[in-house]
């Protein structure tokens, strides 16, 4: 009867490994290399009462990305971290530090960080694509909009990866990145006391992909179907097979 009921548990978690419920691919590793990174972060000058931290999965890969948020000050940005080759390695040359408020915005479907600042009416956006090992700038851009007064159109200045560019090219380049879907406020989900997230009691693992809900692409109700209906019909399914061979085991 024991080997019944393995077999059926067995069996339920494969299921829920190929219904994509278990991720595949993420492994624990990065648990414990994200759980190391966090702790030492508390002994450099970065941390402070106010540090928090999150678990992403820029690149939908099954295995999260780690933001680290020292502060929420308006200056202070995130840094980030992807497990690859069983470590973790810090994304960005030179001890960069990304966005503002101690948060960034992905864009899972492309892959892309959005990393933001606006400092004396003064707008600095960079995208950078996060190819599993580096993130890699995309465009950069910049316009002094919000310390003018007037006729802006006439008198902002607008630069796209250095170069100044009229207010027409500027929005030209930026439109389709405003039409992606982005997810905000990344970096401040968790405090430096919650560290046992790790063990499992609230599984970090589960990081959902986002689903592209822009006017330009809906989804389907074929997608709709196979990312909520089906995996919680396979759930209900398994857990009546289980408690049907533990009952009469």
């Amino acid at each position: 009867m024991k080997h019944k009921k393995m077999v059926a548990v067995l069996g339920a978690l494969m299921l829920l490994s190929h219904s994509g419920l278990i991720p595949v691919s993420a492994e624990d590793g990065w648990r414990k290399a994200y759980e190391t990174v966090l702790t030492e972060f508390q002994e450099t000058d970065y941390f402070s009462e106010y540090s928090m931290w999150n678990i992403f999965d820029i690149d939908s890969d099954g295995v999260p990305e780690l933001v680290i948020s020292p502060n929420g000050s308006h200056v202070a940005g995130c840094v980030l971290y992807a497990f690859k080759d069983g470590k973790a390695i810090r994304l960005g040359k030179d001890e960069k530090m990304f966005g503002e408020w101690g948060v960034i915005s992905v864009c899972q479907s492309e892959a892309l960080v959005c990393s933001q600042y606006f400092g004396m009416g003064v707008l600095y956006v960079s995208y950078y694509h996060f190819d599993g090992y580096s993130l890699k700038l995309v465009d950069e851009f910049r316009n002094n909009e919000g310390a003018l007064v007037g006729d802006i159109q006439k008198t902002a200045e607008y630069f796209h990866n250095g170069e100044s560019v009229t207010r027409d090219e500027y929005y030209s380049e930026t439109t389709p990145y405003a039409k992606m879907h982005w997810v905000d406020n990344i970096g401040r989900e968790y405090d430096f006391s919650q560290l046992d997230l790790f063990k499992g009691d609230i599984p970090p693992a589960k990081v959902p992909v986002v689903l592209e809900t822009t006017e330009e692409h809906k989804p389907e109700w074929k997608t709709l179907l196979l990312f909520g209906g089906i995996p919680a019909l396979i759930i209900a399914v398994i857990s009546a097979i289980v408690s049907l061979v533990w009952r009469h085991s």
